[in-house]
């Protein structure tokens, strides 16, 4: 539930556009539901539990990245580089 709360505070007190990350489908689906309340899109790295028609059915606005983690990398950069964003915040449980 801290993922979901940290996800929520992004949103509401520091107007986040995007937020990306989570490791685990059950992280992903708690901040893709704060993501489709504020209408924020939410790149996750995990893996779906159900299938993709119906996630994109529940949650419009979470995209799922590919699981190479050079793709992903090299997909958020450029993300960042087509919106210009010069301030990008990093989340990590590592």
């Amino acid at each position: 539930m801290t993922i979901f709360i940290a996800a929520k505070h992004l949103v509401e007190e520091k107007q986040v556009k995007l937020i990306t990350g989570m490791q685990t489908w059950q992280e992903a689906a708690l901040v893709a539901d704060v993501g489709k309340q504020a209408q924020v899109p939410v790149l996750s790295f995990a893996a779906a539990a159900i299938t993709p028609p119906l996630t994109q059915l529940r949650w419009p606005y979470l995209l799922q990245m590919a699981t190479n983690s050079s793709a992903e990398m090299n997909c958020i950069a450029a993300i960042v580089q087509s919106f210009n964003w010069r301030r990008v915040i990093a989340m990590s449980n590592l």
